[in-house]
C-alpha cells in the first residue's frame, strides 16, 4: 500500500469525498466552471463555500452549470474540492484560501508539496 493510499484509508472523510467525486464528476466540472467564471471577471480569490452554494442554487432551479445531475453536496467535501481543483487546474492554483486539514490527507499532502513549489505570495499568515 502506498503512502497516499494509507492516508486515504486513514481519513474516512477523504475516502467519502473520493468515492463521491468518482461517482459525480459533474460536481467537479461545475465548481471548476464557476471558478473560471470568477477568474474571467477579474477575481483572483473566491470561496469554495460560495461556489458550492451557487452550484446547489443552479441545480435547485433546474439550471445546472454544466451537464446534468443533482447537487447533493456534502459540506465536508468542500476543502477537498478546493485542493483538488487547485491541483488539477494549474491556472486556478491559489484561487482558494485553505486551512490545514487536521486529519492526515493525501490531498493535503499533495497540496503542501505543490505550495512549496509556488511563490510565497499564494499563502497568507495562518494558512498553508
Amino acid at each position: 500500500m502506498s503512502l497516499l493510499e494509507s492516508l486515504v484509508a486513514y481519513n474516512p472523510v477523504e475516502k467519502s469525498f473520493l468515492e463521491f467525486h468518482a461517482a459525480n464528476p459533474h460536481v467537479y466540472a461545475a465548481l471548476v466552471e464557476l471558478a473560471w467564471r470568477a477568474k474571467r471577471q477579474g477575481h483572483d480569490k473566491v470561496g469554495i463555500d460560495m461556489l458550492h452554494a451557487v452550484a446547489r442554487w443552479y441545480s435547485m432551479i433546474g439550471q445546472n452549470v454544466v451537464g446534468s445531475g443533482e447537487f447533493l453536496l456534502n459540506n465536508n467535501h468542500r476543502p477537498y474540492y478546493a485542493r483538488l481543483i487547485m491541483l488539477q487546474e494549474s491556472e486556478l492554483f491559489g484561487m482558494f484560501d485553505v486551512r490545514e486539514i487536521q486529519v492526515p490527507s493525501s490531498l493535503e499532502a499533495l497540496y503542501v508539496l505543490r505550495l512549496r513549489e509556488e511563490p510565497a505570495s499564494l499563502s497568507t499568515p495562518g494558512e498553508l
